[in-house]
């Protein structure tokens, strides 16, 4: 066992703690950012469900920060796993000589330059904004 529980704290899962950790220090969560941390899990989590198989506009996501939450999520872990079974502590920042997948999409991302891109600013940053937009109608 890597860790051990402790039995004075409640048993919670780690997206019922986080918006409970956030309410009790007083931060308010939008309607998105609730069901970002809410369904961080994707349907690993079997609860989730209504959320992702929605068919009805009314109960779908109304932006698509819950989405990136999830996949930033899975992609942190895949990345952690491929260090720690490499053996490696941290990325290489050089190519190694047998270098992973994410490795080579990491650098990449680190290589990508606006001035190498025009595009990259104007077009990128709106879809990465459209993420975080609030589209939740005004009451």
């Amino acid at each position: 066992m890597v860790y051990k529980f402790n039995a004075e704290v409640p048993a919670m899962k780690i997206y019922d703690r986080t918006i409970f950790l956030l309410q009790d220090a007083g931060i308010k969560l939008s309607h998105n950012e609730y069901l970002a941390i809410r369904n961080q899990e994707g349907l690993f989590d079997e609860s989730n469900k209504f959320y992702f198989y929605s068919g009805q506009k009314e109960t779908k996501f109304r932006t698509h920060l819950p989405l990136l939450i999830h996949q930033a999520i899975q992609t942190a872990q895949e990345i952690e796993y491929q260090t720690w079974s490499s053996g490696n502590s941290v990325i290489p920042s050089t190519k190694p000589a047998n270098a992973s997948k994410a490795d080579k999409s990491l650098r990449k991302a680190k290589a990508i330059k606006e001035e190498n891109n025009p595009n990259f600013s104007k077009n990128t940053k709106s879809i990465i904004d459209s993420f975080f937009t609030d589209d939740t109608p005004a009451k």
